[in-house]
């Protein structure tokens, strides 16, 4: 499915960011790296992204309505602008809508802390989540995602891995990445990623990792 809404790019080097919006992130990603995109605005991001693309991380910030895009990217933009250099032209002055969001969240924030310390509070949650679970359950559609989700995460496990030193050398393999874990020490999830080949994950523990 085609996803709209706010993305960000990030220079990994000194953390400058531009905010942009899309109807389409897959192929908005698509266009801001490739060779060709060097002659786009704004200049200064696509130049260093043809120099060092590995040093740029794209990601969907906000999904929205198409409606919503102009109103989001300022916020958004406005945002950011506060801590972080940006591609971006701004103005440097913050949105009314970005100050008011920042309050609320906060005074929410401390609402939450306050309410958590009251037994009375934690039970009631509690009570209702318990409803709405057992609510979730009769739903035939979301048990049958969580037992993919589930399918899926313990099949990972079951795998097979190989660990190997930097150079590629072959150090041992294991049954399972919880197997290698207790072996080795070094976190099941990391392992997985790096097996999973993801993105910037090269290594977990000072070695490489591949499902066999």
């Amino acid at each position: 499915m085609k996803k709209i809404g706010i993305y960000k790019i990030t220079n990994l080097k000194n953390n400058k960011v531009y905010i942009g919006q899309t109807t389409n992130f897959h192929q908005r990603k698509l266009d801001h790296f490739k060779a060709t995109s060097i002659n786009q605005r704004p200049i200064e991001l696509h130049k260093e992204i043809q120099l060092d693309k590995n040093s740029f991380a794209m990601t969907l910030i906000e999904e929205c309505s198409i409606e919503e895009l102009d109103s989001r990217e300022k916020y958004w933009t406005d945002l950011y602008s506060q801590s972080h250099k940006m591609y971006n032209k701004v103005s440097g002055v913050p949105s009314k809508d970005s100050a008011l969001i920042k309050r609320k969240s906060k005074q929410f924030s401390n609402m939450n802390t306050k309410n958590w310390k009251d037994p009375e509070y934690r039970r009631k949650k509690s009570i209702q989540s318990s409803r709405i679970q057992k609510e979730r359950l009769k739903n035939p559609k979301y048990l049958e995602e969580k037992s993919k989700q589930l399918r899926k995460y313990t099949d990972s496990l079951k795998k097979r891995v190989a660990q190997y030193d930097m150079n590629n050398n072959l150090i041992a393999t294991y049954d399972g990445v919880r197997i290698a874990e207790r072996a080795t020490g070094i976190s099941s999830q990391a392992i997985s990623k790096v097996a999973k080949h993801q993105k910037y994950r090269k290594s977990a523990g000072g070695y490489r990792w591949e499902f066999i």
